[in-house]
């Protein structure tokens, strides 16, 4: 689930550090917003760490690597980019031939950045365990900050609706339609607030541009989220069809072990009332109970026994012999006619059966917010 959370997270801390050098490069006097003022005392409060306790050799080898993995992850990033055509109508043809590509992006880079988050994180803790906690505070505010803005919204309700919506197709879920809604008014709530935004922005009037270009985000999120749900959906559905499968298994097993052991029970008893020697094999049906004697050990057993039937069965029994000269091994059968009687299978308990597996709410509770919150690292790169 988490593969879907995070896309391209380390990008906002620079971002951040930019507009941090930008503002104390600059000489008008400027009100930093509370998240840049946030961000600053962390990273005042890192280098002061740095200056107390400078880095080891161990510490600076580690940070390398750090760097190394980065600009790896960096290099290997998927886009998919579309110049504008001009003609509204190319435009769309253009926008419409990319999306499947852009998805895929989309999709494939949130993967990669979990991973290139995961190896980061863990080095970075190890080897600067007093900074770490600082470094993840710096990550939450800029997450909170990317909240707050509309353009976060949209992206957020478009892909829950897509997710929830592709998540129901494979894996029918009944709080689906929460979450469709939930997104459709987080959607509509953010480009009512962009609407607005334009019509108070004097330098920039255009409100049908703003608008559009949110149209194409909340095209591409829904389709992304839909892929994502289809997906994930697809995944646990699976998983939980292989998990039945395993418990039908086993409860099959568990009421075969029943009326054998009931069998086995009543034929102990049968043998005992009706004073016969130890039998050899024994079979079980679904109502009946059938016990056999080898006659060469037991030549004098009765004909005829009351409310038992005298039944001849042959018996195959499969010897496998070790190799010869040629290295192959081969497989003597002998064939074995035994007598045995037939009586009536008593009533017996059958273990009480078993619910089916769940349908995993909680994944797919996660499913739905992780898609919504993954699609706000995209907003700073605007891929």
């Amino acid at each position: 689930m988490a593969a879907v959370s995070i896309h391209q997270t380390n990008s906002f801390l620079q971002t951040i550090s930019k507009e941090n050098e930008s503002v104390a490069t600059s000489d008008c006097p400027q009100i930093q917003p509370f998240y840049q003022r946030a961000i600053v005392h962390l990273t005042s409060a890192q280098d002061k760490l740095d200056h107390l306790i400078p880095n080891s050799w161990m510490q600076n080898k580690i940070d390398s690597f750090i760097r190394k993995i980065e600009e790896a992850f960096q290099s290997s990033e998927l886009q998919s980019r579309l110049e504008p055509a001009g003609n509204w109508k190319h435009e769309l043809a253009r926008f419409l031939a990319g999306l499947p590509k852009k998805v895929a992006c989309n999709i494939l880079n949130s993967l990669k950045n979990l991973v290139q988050m995961i190896l980061q994180g863990s080095l970075y803790a190890v080897a600067h365990p007093m900074k770490a906690p600082m470094e993840l505070a710096k990550k939450i505010i800029l997450l909170v900050h990317d909240l707050s803005q509309p353009e976060a919204w949209v992206r957020i309700g478009a892909n829950t609706m897509g997710s929830s919506l592709g998540y129901t197709l494979v894996a029918p879920n009944p709080i689906s339609p929460i979450f469709l809604i939930i997104g459709a008014a987080l959607s509509v709530a953010g480009i009512s607030l962009i609407a607005i935004k334009a019509a108070l922005d004097k330098t920039n009037p255009s409100i049908s541009g703003k608008c559009l270009s949110q149209g194409k985000i909340l095209v591409e999120e829904m389709t992304t989220g839909l892929c994502l749900g289809l997906l994930i959906g697809g995944i646990q559905r699976a998983v939980r069809q292989i998990k039945q499968w395993n418990q039908d298994i086993s409860y099959e097993r568990s009421v075969n072990q029943a009326r054998m052991d009931a069998a086995k029970s009543q034929a102990r008893d049968f043998v005992n009332l009706q004073n016969l020697p130890e039998y050899d094999r024994i079979r079980s049906g679904s109502n009946s109970i059938s016990i056999y004697f080898d006659p060469k050990r037991h030549l004098s057993l009765p004909k005829e026994l009351p409310n038992a039937a005298t039944v001849y069965d042959e018996f195959v029994t499969k010897v496998k012999v070790l190799p010869g000269a040629n290295g192959a091994f081969s497989l003597l059968e002998t064939k074995t006619e035994m007598m045995g009687y037939e009586f009536p299978l008593q009533t017996w308990q059958a273990p009480p059966a078993l619910p089916p597996v769940a349908a995993g709410l909680d994944i797919g509770n996660q499913v739905f917010l992780a898609s919504a919150i993954s699609t706000t690292a995209r907003i700073k790169n605007g891929s």
